[in-house]
């Protein structure tokens, strides 16, 4: 895995849990992969740019600006106050599949229950006339 595992949810680095909207469903995960970051002014042409990408082959660090590459801690990444970051989602596991699988099938369950009463107490609910 590329992250640390970490209870902040602030840091950068740590591979975090977002809620799907319906909490009954999966829990996206993703990873950092890049941060780019701007130092010096704010005006045009008063700063760099850099950013700090995340090798996937040797879980590595570096961080390039222009031609220059350097390796970097990935603590060193949460010092910098970060102009983009890049977040790259991860697989849901086996069991989240399975969970959201059923959590879908008891949900249409419930809805083919409910029409169900709902058509059977209209049935059993006598005819009122129209007036004309």
């Amino acid at each position: 895995m590329a992250m640390t595992h970490c209870t902040s949810k602030f840091n950068p680095l740590t591979r975090f849990n977002k809620s799907s909207v319906d909490r009954k469903f999966s829990r996206l995960r993703y990873d950092l992969v890049a941060n780019i970051v701007h130092e010096g002014l704010p005006e045009a042409g008063k700063g760099t740019y850099s950013a700090h990408v995340l090798h996937r082959g040797s879980n590595q660090w570096f961080d390039t600006q222009d031609l220059h590459v350097d390796e970097v801690l990935p603590q060193m990444i949460t010092l910098s106050t970060s102009y983009i970051q890049i977040w790259e989602r991860q697989p849901d596991t086996a069991e989240e599949l399975q969970a959201v699988k059923q959590a879908r099938e008891d949900a249409l369950r419930a809805e083919a229950e409910a029409a169900a009463a709902a058509a059977a107490a209209d049935a059993s609910s006598p005819a009122v006339p129209m007036e004309s």
